[in-house]
């Protein structure tokens, strides 16, 4: 989550490179961002259980399931390390594994470099992954 909180190494008075500012101008911890999130969204719509961390989960589960490649969503999300993305959104990449095995056949099939029996074999193979 560190990522999130966009550094800002310029400002004296924010030793700890937090993002937000309050009225006051002074920079504001994340657990005060949650708890107002928190009101609002409560007060307001009666939602409860969302954080920040909550909504830069669903945002990166958006950017795979609408098939961003891995290494977009690595740096959108600050991961140095692409095992990181890969490990956090595992189950959603999974969820593609089918639809991926389907465009290598048909692949397969269209450039004649498989024959119709053979694609027979290739899904029941598939069955058993």
């Amino acid at each position: 989550m560190q990522n999130l909180w966009i550094k800002a190494e310029s400002q004296n008075n924010n030793k700890e490179q937090l993002l937000f500012k309050l009225i006051n101008q002074k920079y504001t911890r994340r657990t005060n961002v949650n708890s107002e999130l928190q009101r609002i969204l409560k007060s307001q719509f009666g939602i409860t259980g969302i954080s920040t961390h909550s909504l830069r989960h669903s945002y990166g589960t958006r950017c795979v399931e609408s098939g961003m490649a891995p290494v977009v969503v690595q740096r959108l999300m600050g991961h140095t390390d692409i095992t990181v993305t890969l490990n956090t959104y595992t189950s959603v990449f999974d969820k593609f594994k089918e639809a991926e095995l389907d465009k290598v056949n048909k692949y397969y099939l269209n450039e004649n470099l498989i024959s119709t029996s053979e694609n027979l074999l290739l899904n029941n193979e598939k069955d058993l992954i």
